[in-house]
């Protein structure tokens, strides 16, 4: 049924009981044809001008039926939280016998449909992956069913032309517009499959020997943190259940906050918002959205995919180190009420990323009580021209974001650091870069085509791990994406709120 859905037919349509109808007559002439030739409805001479290959790959595919049919398999090996609003908070529990029938169904599926009309799949589909990634995308479109009617309705347009499967296209098929579509294609889904037999990773200490300054010049202007923030804003990209903020965490952060004050009435103007654990809650979920959001689409333009286990782990690491970076603004603020201070409380004091981050967490957190709208943007690849607003709280985030995602990935692998950005202000540049990319269809086709396979190739992730055979510089091409200013072009985009 998904698949249909996808393909832009509902169960209310009469082509809906048509295709499944064909699909099932074929199921069943497929598990036949497998039968011992003289079974009473085996079909003869089932395998006679059927290729080779076709055979092969037919014996593989009912060897896959066959295994999860008769599996016994109930070991528990994946726990699943789904990350979307709405859902149940009990996580899904999946045994081996049942990623074994996944496993047979999408494939059943994709060779009937592939096989059955293959420039339809490549007009849909693209390539076999991109077939296995929008049925696991389904979940998320079909829990937001009411959000995205209108999107819906234009992929129901297009089921004239898919539907029925077999039969050709009819002319004037804007394939060109398609073939864009699948090469760059937005799934809003995150990876929340845990192992149950995965062991636990280390957890990482942080040690910074690298400070992470931006260049005042163009950082001080709001419209461009104004294009980061709307990179958060515009994904809807949450944080999963199992990565939301600790209680641990949350009572670091209003012990920060309660030593930030040295005046009685300063603490008494804020303490509604220091003490309300629901309204502190509240605002460091909402931080990591933004960490989680932001990084996710930096991992991806650096050839990470979030179907990769190595995105989930690289994102995890990033929320330890924003706990780290917390504690040295505890300890610093703690310091400076000392009369003498060792080295290294001379260092964490002397720290300008320490000090940057420290303003912005106060602002952030204890005066967004008068937060505004600052900025509109209206994405011009939406179905529905919705304008997103942007706060002055949505700036804020999006500069402790990015000063946290630049000190850690300068930290953690100085190596890959210079070989992408050198400078501070180039990473800075890039993450404008990428969400101009968000804006406009053409650039993220170019990406997907041209600059993506070039960085994947790198295998840059784990960012951490030493790498022997990095090339000492990256293609032009490639350096020009990173390095290049992109300039007040985007300016014109945005609407200044009175």
């Amino acid at each position: 049924m998904g698949l249909l859905e996808i393909l832009g037919i509902d169960r209310s349509e009469s082509s809906y009981l048509a295709e499944q109808t064909k699909l099932i007559n074929w199921f069943v002439r497929f598990v036949l044809m497998r039968q011992p030739p003289g079974l009473k409805h085996s079909p003869n001479n089932s395998d006679q001008g059927d290729p080779l290959g076709a055979s092969k790959i037919r014996e593989a595919l009912y060897q896959k039926v066959k295994d999860a049919v008769h599996s016994n398999d109930h070991e528990v090996i994946y726990k699943v939280t789904l990350p979307w609003s709405g859902c149940s908070d009990k996580p899904i529990y999946v045994s081996r016998r049942q990623i074994l029938i996944n496993r047979s169904v999408i494939n059943l599926l994709g060779f009937y449909y592939k096989n059955t009309n293959k420039d339809k799949w490549v007009y849909k589909f693209g390539e076999d992956k991109y077939f296995l990634l929008q049925i696991t995308n389904f979940g998320h479109r079909w829990i937001r069913r009411k959000e995205n009617v209108a999107k819906r309705n234009i992929v129901k347009k297009m089921s004239v032309a898919m539907i029925p499967w077999e039969e050709p296209f009819p002319t004037g098929i804007p394939s060109r517009r398609i073939q864009n579509k699948i090469k760059c294609p937005n799934f809003s889904y995150e990876l929340s499959v845990v192992s149950t037999k995965a062991k636990k990773d280390k957890v990482p200490q942080f040690q910074d020997s690298q400070v992470f300054e931006l260049n005042q010049k163009h950082t001080q202007e709001p419209k461009l943190w104004a294009w980061i923030a709307w990179m958060k804003l515009n994904a809807k990209i949450e944080t999963p259940r199992e990565y939301q903020p600790t209680p641990g965490l949350q009572k670091g952060l209003s012990s920060y906050l309660k030593t930030s004050f040295d005046e009685e009435d300063q603490i008494a103007y804020f303490r509604s918002v220091i003490n309300d654990n629901d309204k502190l809650s509240q605002k460091l979920a909402n931080l990591f959205d933004f960490l989680w959001s932001i990084n996710a689409q930096f991992m991806e333009r650096l050839g990470c995919e979030r179907t990769e286990e190595q995105f989930v782990k690289e994102q995890a690491a990033v929320q330890l180190y924003f706990g780290s970076i917390l504690s040295q603004l505890r300890q610093r603020k703690g310091n400076l009420d000392s009369r003498a201070m060792n080295d290294a409380a001379q260092s964490l004091f002397n720290n300008p990323l320490l000090e940057k981050l420290d303003g912005l967490m106060i602002k952030g957190f204890l005066h967004s009580k008068d937060s505004k709208a600052r900025y509109k943007l209206q994405n011009p690849e939406r179905f529905i021209l919705v304008k997103t607003t942007i706060t002055t709280v949505d700036l804020i985030m999006a500069e402790i974001v990015c000063n946290i995602l630049g000190s850690y990935y300068k930290n953690q692998n100085l190596q890959k650091w210079n070989l992408l950005f050198k400078l501070d202000q180039h990473m800075f540049d890039f993450l404008i870069r990428i969400s101009s990319i968000n804006s406009n269809r053409t650039m993220h086709s170019f990406y997907r085509g041209s600059l993506f396979p070039e960085l994947k190739s790198h295998n840059l992730f784990p960012w951490k791990k030493k790498d022997e055979i990095l090339p000492r510089s990256l293609p032009q091409k490639v350096q020009n994406r990173f390095r290049d200013y992109p300039g007040v072009s985007l300016y014109k985009l945005l609407e200044e709120v009175d």
